[in-house]
């Protein structure tokens, strides 16, 4: 059976994201910053009539931000998850795959016991390690207890 995933860029290293919960890709837009807020709350962008919630991928994924994205290749994920919806930020969107679910490996026992693990697994492309996010647990465990959905942001 094979999975859908879409291909995003944080830097120069690929990630991977269950295509089910992408709804749009959208071009980045500066946000209105939120005081008091996490730090890996960007801050919110208005779209179609709503506020939408935008989460700074690299911060929350502990990545280290090189500041070498290209405005005009960065780009907004928003997906849904839970019924909410929230904006990733991402250095470039590169491609939507198709993987065997054989091909999928479990993560590493050292990235499986870290406090905060984000990866379900991960596969090989042409000799390239492409980690997949867990989105739902990203959700449960970090973003839902902070409270950076706002009213208005469900899908």
């Amino acid at each position: 059976m094979e999975k859908k995933f879409l291909i995003i860029r944080l830097n120069e290293q690929k990630f991977a994201i269950d295509l089910r919960f992408a709804r749009e890709i959208i071009p980045y837009s500066l946000p209105t910053k939120i005081p008091n807020a996490p730090d890996f709350f960007e801050g919110v962008i208005h779209l179609r009539g709503f506020f939408l919630p935008l989460i700074n991928t690299k911060r929350l994924l502990g990545i280290e931000n090189k500041n070498d994205d290209s405005e005009k290749k960065r780009k907004v994920l928003i997906l849904s998850v839970f019924k909410k919806i929230v904006g990733l930020m991402t250095s470039d969107v590169e491609d939507i795959l198709k993987v065997d679910e054989k091909q999928i490996l479990p993560s590493p026992g050292l990235v499986s016991n870290l406090k905060h693990n984000y990866f379900s697994g991960g596969f090989y492309i042409k000799e390239e390690v492409i980690m997949i996010i867990d989105i739902e647990r990203l959700f449960t465990e970090h973003i839902l207890p902070n409270k950076v959905l706002m009213k208005g942001a469900d899908y």
